[in-house]
């Protein structure tokens, strides 16, 4: 078979950038992932699908500390642009928010559905909201990080670099 890049073939290469077929094991990890997940939410002072545009998907998850004006974490799932959702991570806000950091996680379109540049415009408006609402919810707009997860992580430096 012919290769096409220092001795790999197509297939290798595939194979190379697949995540899941490094990890055969996560599907049950993003099981227990929701499962946190719900556990959380049940749990937690949480402002759920709060619209922030006009998508069925364009609504975010705020977690909220009981301290007050606290720093916002805004958390971008990952699921390859097609997968996944911000209620599967709702998890990750559960040591923030004890330590009295607010978190929201948006949620976005997926593809083939639509666009990357589509999903960028939708976690753009989504800042924006945050940015512009953040004080309705008592929380301190000036202090806003970002993270996010696989896809979310590369949604979060393609904002930051255009």
């Amino acid at each position: 078979m012919k290769t096409v890049y220092r001795g790999f073939t197509p297939e290798q290469l595939q194979s190379q950038y697949s995540a899941r077929a490094a990890v055969p094991e996560h599907p049950q990890i993003f099981q227990r992932w929701r499962r946190m997940s719900v556990d959380f939410r049940a749990l937690s002072h949480a402002e759920l699908n709060i619209p922030y545009g006009e998508s069925p998907r364009e609504k975010v998850d705020l977690f909220l500390p009981s301290t007050e004006n606290p720093p916002l974490l805004v958390f971008i799932h990952g699921g390859y642009w097609q997968a996944m959702d911000k209620g599967d991570f709702s998890f990750i806000a559960r040591e923030l928010v004890a330590r009295g950091i607010a978190v929201a996680l948006p949620g976005y379109d997926l593809c083939p559905a639509v666009t990357l540049d589509q999903i960028a415009a939708q976690v753009r408006r989504a800042l924006l909201w945050l940015k512009l609402k953040a004080p309705e919810y008592g929380v301190d707009s000036r202090q806003m990080h970002l993270c996010g997860h696989s896809a979310g992580g590369q949604l979060i430096a393609l904002l930051l670099a255009t």
